[in-house]
């Protein structure tokens, strides 16, 4: 289970493969960045369980991929962002780990295929932070 304390961490499903989807992030006192739009996600669903206090997380989602959200928020709130834009501030998060184009990569950006669904299932449970999920 990654853990961060009194410092911000950020996990890519570059780095992490599917296996970002079998973790639990837990974040106090800091922030996490998760990054699920620099490489392609097979059909499928997905869980990603994310539990903060007194923090901030900052997920990334690929277009193409439709998205839940359960678990439970105690003075603080989820704020969802879409547009390509967003790509400029994941490049920005991530600068230290990876070297990114100035362009998202095509595949982030293609549409929903209701034949081959990539579902993500986010449970946020999160205690005077905020959660905010930039879908491009």
């Amino acid at each position: 289970m990654p853990f961060t304390a009194m410092s911000g961490h950020e996990y890519s499903i570059s780095q992490l493969g599917l296996s970002i989807f079998q973790e639990d992030f837990t974040s106090v006192i800091s922030g996490v960045d998760i990054d699920l739009v620099t490489m392609p996600i097979p059909p499928g669903q997905y869980e990603l369980r994310v539990n903060t206090t007194m923090g901030g997380v900052n997920i990334f989602l690929p277009h193409y991929a439709r998205f839940t959200i359960n678990g439970t928020t105690l003075m603080g709130g989820k704020d969802i962002h879409s547009g390509a834009r967003y790509w400029g501030k994941l490049v920005k998060k991530f600068k230290k780990q990876m070297d990114l184009p100035d362009f998202p990569p095509e595949f982030a950006l293609t549409e929903f295929n209701p034949q081959q669904p990539v579902i993500i299932h986010l449970v946020l449970n999160t205690a005077m932070g905020g959660v905010d999920i930039y879908q491009l």
